[in-house]
């Protein structure tokens, strides 16, 4: 991408006009377009800005004279203002190069050019662009600067004629895009003008002053016979406020904050031409409170629907939405049904995974104890890795079908512990005693000059060792056990750090993401297999399905032991 970006700047600053002569398409965003305040970052990264992109303002002014110059035949363009935030301020070479190629898309013949503009504002719209051309735009509602704060503040009881006056403003905009194919409304999140501090019902009574403001919007929506895609993103004036998409519009998107009355609207029109609805709400600063708890529509008046789909959150849906949905349109059915098995799946996928994890943690430490001794006797070797997983597999499908009976693995660790806390004191005892011996023994020497450092302190521990070792066989009727326990006590020890090892294999994954892909592979194979049995009421191959489920994830092993 760098080097990209740098061959193109190169072209341009060599001003050789036969460098873009076949070019078509211009596309312009940052650097291009960003605001005054992204380009005070130069200072704070000047090598990367001017190595990969030089001025950006330089850059502008060199296309500005390409296209003055006649140097370009585009017939499309592409801007991105969105860098720019809700400011209406350009810098001065911004606008000139906005207004350069607004000059050259009136000079094309009609159909011959489009535009399509993302992070557009009524007056930026009107100003800069050709409107006739515009084919796709995202545009939303014009602020002071990136935080709006101190306008929402400046407007205070004005805010009221302030909305009413966008909302005319806008009407306006769209009766002047008679080839408008794809709208999209989106509040920009640096600023949320329209979202009032103010509660929902106070907000919905300032909002209902504007029912002739709302009639003429929604008169020009209608009008408008060419678009094929409405979206409407984050915050449209009031929850309450349904647009009714124009007779062409094929795909509705919502992506707003919607209340009772919405809903209501949405259920009472037909929208004859509409095939698809998407929700994708996933704006932060969303009331989920704007729907009454349990609200239900009841039914819907649309019956040409193909597709549904929520990308995001369902806080704004009533709870039979889909379900009316379905009851209405025949094309929507199919995809209802495999939706509501899909559900069904990922539910029994979800509840059989602490079921899962149960036997997991059953498995591990029912075969601990084995191949932590391995690890203690041969701790350099890797063969245990091997067995390991191979031991582990085999007994975690055995005991997830039921094969093997849990209680004798669990009654054997329980006699084990009780075996351990009965002679921990006996040890203990034992242990003493040889310390104790060997303590009299070097409270003599210390006496007699011998120093205190690392050397006498391990002649003290082979002291303590020798004299275990060397227990005489009345001793060891007596103490052969505390040898013994001795010589445990150690290696559990030593055990313990080694368990720990082996645990930590688990989670030592080679490839996390090969790994987590080969996971999520496993997990939506089952999904679409209990689907699909769900679908045809094959209710008996779930438990196969779950069975091969588990294989598979038991499988992954593979990735982190071999």
């Amino acid at each position: 991408m760098t080097q990209q970006a740098e061959t193109i700047r190169e072209y341009i600053y060599a001003r050789n006009p036969t460098a873009f002569e076949f070019t078509r398409a211009l596309v312009l965003g940052p650097p291009v377009f960003t605001s005054k305040v992204d380009l005070q970052t130069q200072k704070i990264w000047p090598n990367h800005f001017r190595r990969v992109f030089g001025n950006p303002l330089e850059l502008a002014e060199i296309l500005r004279e390409l296209v003055d110059g006649g140097y370009l035949d585009l017939r499309k363009l592409v801007i991105d203002l969105s860098d720019i935030g809700s400011s209406p301020y350009l810098r001065d070479i911004q606008e000139l190069l906005l207004l350069s190629l607004k000059a050259h898309a009136l000079a094309k013949h009609p159909g011959g050019f489009s535009t399509q503009v993302y992070g557009g504002t009524i007056r930026r719209l009107i100003r800069f662009f050709h409107l006739d051309s515009i084919v796709k735009l995202e545009m939303g509602v014009e602020g002071n600067h990136k935080d709006n704060r101190s306008l929402r503040i400046k407007l205070g009881d004005k805010r009221a004629s302030w909305i009413g006056s966008e909302m005319l403003g806008l009407a306006s905009l769209l009766s002047e895009l008679p080839n408008l194919r794809v709208f999209s409304w989106r509040d920009p999140s640096d600023m949320h003008i329209l979202r009032s501090p103010i509660d929902p019902i106070s907000l919905s009574l300032q909002f209902s002053k504007f029912s002739e403001e709302r009639k003429k919007l929604q008169a020009v929506f209608l009008g408008m016979r060419k678009l094929v895609e409405l979206k409407f993103y984050s915050y449209f004036f009031d929850p309450s406020f349904f647009v009714i998409p124009p007779e062409n519009v094929r795909k509705l998107t919502i992506g707003i904050e919607m209340s009772d009355s919405w809903w209501r609207q949405f259920a009472s029109y037909e929208m004859t031409s509409l095939t698809e609805v998407e929700i994708d709400i996933s704006h932060w600063s969303m009331s989920p409170n704007l729907l009454s708890p349990d609200f239900r529509i009841g039914d819907v008046a649309i019956t040409g629907l193909k597709k549904f789909s929520i990308l995001h959150s369902d806080l704004f849906l009533p709870d039979d939405l889909e379900e009316c949905l379905a009851r209405r349109n025949k094309g929507y059915l199919p995809q209802y049904l495999r939706d509501s098995a899909r559900k069904r799946a990922h539910k029994i996928l979800d509840e059989s995974s602490p079921k899962l994890a149960g036997h997991a943690s059953y498995v591990s430490d029912a075969l601990e104890s084995e191949y932590v001794a391995k690890i203690v006797a041969s701790p350099k070797s890797e063969n245990y890795r091997r067995e390991f997983v191979q031991a582990y597999a085999s007994a975690f499908m055995s005991s997830f079908t039921g094969d093997i009976d849990r209680s004798s693995w669990i009654s054997a660790r329980q006699d084990a512990n009780i075996l351990l806390v009965k002679t921990s004191k006996y040890f203990e005892t034992v242990l003493l005693r040889i310390m104790q011996e060997v303590e009299d023994l070097y409270r003599a020497k210390f006496a007699q000059g011998l120093q205190f450092n690392d050397q006498s302190e391990q002649e003290f521990r082979d002291q303590c060792w020798e004299k275990l070792n060397n227990l005489g066989e009345t001793d060891k009727y007596e103490y052969g056990d505390a040898s013994a326990l001795l010589n445990t006590r150690m290696v559990r020890e030593l055990a313990i750090v080694s368990e720990r090892e082996l645990k930590s294999l688990v989670h030592q994954l080679r490839d996390v993401k090969k790994l987590g892909k080969q996971r999520d592979k496993i997990n939506n194979t089952a999904i679409e297999k209990m689907t699909t049995a769900i679908m045809n009421d094959s209710e008996q191959d779930i438990d196969g399905i779950m069975t091969e489920w588990v294989r598979g994830r038991v499988q992954l092993l593979e990735y982190v032991f071999l």
